[in-house]
């Protein structure tokens, strides 16, 4: 995972505070997370803090962060929406709806480069 990749994690009403408070439990997390805004589409309303984003550094925090969601998951019926952003500004975006292969595929999406 390149230095710099910000990861947007997109749930459901107060399951993203709920998440969020999960994810600020791991050290290996601390100072990663943060609540981030969604653009607004004209005319549509918005929620505060939509989205929660993790700026990814190095140290298998890709993998932290995969175990960590699958956690959650298995203790929700949400599903997950991820979109990766590169330094360069390209995107990627994956939603998880089943918590069965969540670890697989949340793991191989924040890994590939």
């Amino acid at each position: 995972m390149p230095m710099g990749m910000q990861i947007a994690i997109a749930v459901a009403g107060e399951d993203l505070f709920a998440l969020r408070a999960w994810l600020e439990l791991d050290p290996a997390l601390t100072g990663a997370v943060r609540l981030g805004d969604t653009e607004i589409e004209p005319g549509a309303m918005g929620d505060l803090g939509e989205v929660l984003v993790v700026v990814m550094g190095a140290g298998g925090m890709a993998t932290v962060l995969a175990n960590n969601l699958t956690s959650w998951l298995a203790t929700r019926k949400s599903e997950v929406t991820i979109t990766r952003t590169a330094a360069d500004g390209a995107t990627a975006t994956v939603t998880i709806k089943d918590v069965k292969n969540a670890e697989k595929i949340v793991t191989a999406f924040l890994a590939d480069d």
